[in-house]
């Protein structure tokens, strides 16, 4: 299954049917309102039956410094794609235990300008069979956060 070539629900885009075509989607203002940044798919176990599911990371942008991200799960069974759930956050990481998933969201200090938040939060998930459930969090400074999490 190509998901860069797929329809997804985007809440990020107001829970809009959106047609990907090489992972790219521009907004009918040609932008202006949002646009998809980025599409990756990777692949890991999350709802216990042995198969990888397919971990979608879309990220959302609109105008110049704003952006949100979203991660789809998909799982496929007898070639049918299900959509299992959604988590919002940024650069989703297995863990920290096996059948676990992390995704991490600026926490901004008052002092912080919207650019840049001074701390990242990641919170672990693990599906329960029906949703994904919170299972703990760790906070780390902007500087730890792109240390893991390069930017190109």
């Amino acid at each position: 299954m190509d998901f860069a070539n797929f329809d997804h629900e985007i809440a990020c885009l107001e829970n809009q049917t959106v047609s990907l075509s090489d992972g790219e989607w521009v907004g009918a203002n040609g932008g202006s309102e949002a646009s998809i940044s980025s599409v990756t798919v990777e692949y890991m176990e999350l709802t216990g039956d042995g198969r990888d599911d397919a971990i979608v990371y879309i990220v959302c942008e609109y105008g110049v410094s704003s952006a949100t991200s979203q991660v789809l799960v998909y799982s496929i069974e007898q070639e049918k794609v299900l959509k299992i759930g959604m988590i919002f956050g940024f650069e989703p990481e297995p863990g920290p235990d096996a059948g676990m998933i992390t995704v991490w969201n600026p926490q901004y200090a008052d002092s912080d300008p919207r650019c840049c938040a001074s701390e990242y939060r990641g919170t672990a998930y693990h599906y329960d069979g029906r949703i994904f459930i919170t299972d703990g969090s760790v906070s780390v400074t902007a500087e730890e956060f792109f240390a893991r999490h390069p930017r190109e």
